[in-house]
This record gives C-alpha cells, structure tokens and sequence, in this order.
C-alpha cells in the first residue's frame, strides 16, 4: 500500500466530516478504507475483498475468515459495492462499523444503508468475535 497517501486521503476525509473513506485498485475493484478492512454482504453472501487486489489483510479481516467458512474472500466489483444488502469497516483497534452511506467524490449518495440502524457485524455478520 501507499501509506502516505492513505494518510492524506484520511485527513481530508477527516476534515470533511467523514469517517473513513474507500478505495479502489486501477481495475477498479474495491479493495479496503484508509484504516480499516472491508466486510460486506452481497445478496446474502458475506464478502471481504481478496488481498489479490492489493490490500492489507488485516488483523481482524483474518480472524473474520479463519472463524466462519461462510465468509468468501474474493474480487469486488464498484458495481459489487453498489448492490451491497451491508457495508462495514472494521479493526482490531476500532472494532466494526457499519456504513450507513457511500458519496462519490462530489458528494453523491451512491449507496444508503437499507436498516439505518446501528446494528452491528458481531451480531450479525461474524457471530463470535
């Protein structure tokens, strides 16, 4: 990864009154946040992206996979992100967030969480962690 550049995005993702923000690879495909893994779940089937991509695996992404079979790592497409039924970020030290929306760089709303709620992946996603 570039972390310099992760570094910078953060802060002014930050100063923008965001928590966190996505990236994605030269194909396009999605791969993690500034600070944080990325677990979602794509018509029913829980997904985090493959470290083929080019991310970090991630401390509490591994503990995800090793824990539950269920769990797919595997390329994610923007359009796989799109159709997402849940998004969350999550670490070893911040723990799991579920997104409740994703903007464009303009600040277009592409995605909106469907429960608006505060649920969270531990008992939903990953039961046992």
């Amino acid at each position: 990864t570039h972390r310099a550049l992760y570094d910078k995005s953060f802060e002014r993702a930050r100063r923008d009154g965001f928590d966190e923000l996505l990236f994605l690879n030269s194909e396009g495909c999605v791969t993690e946040g500034a600070i944080s893994p990325l677990l979602l779940r794509i018509r029913g089937v829980q997904v985090t992206p493959s470290t083929s991509c080019g991310l970090l695996p991630g401390i509490f992404r591994q503990r995800i996979l090793d824990a539950s079979s269920d769990v797919q790592s595997r390329v994610i497409s923007f359009s796989d992100l799109l159709s997402a039924d849940r998004i969350w970020f999550c670490n070893a030290l911040r723990g799991s967030r579920p997104v409740k929306t994703v903007l464009d760089d303009r600040g277009r709303v592409l995605w909106t969480n469907p429960q608006h709620s505060s649920e969270t992946p531990d008992s939903d996603f990953y039961p046992g962690l």
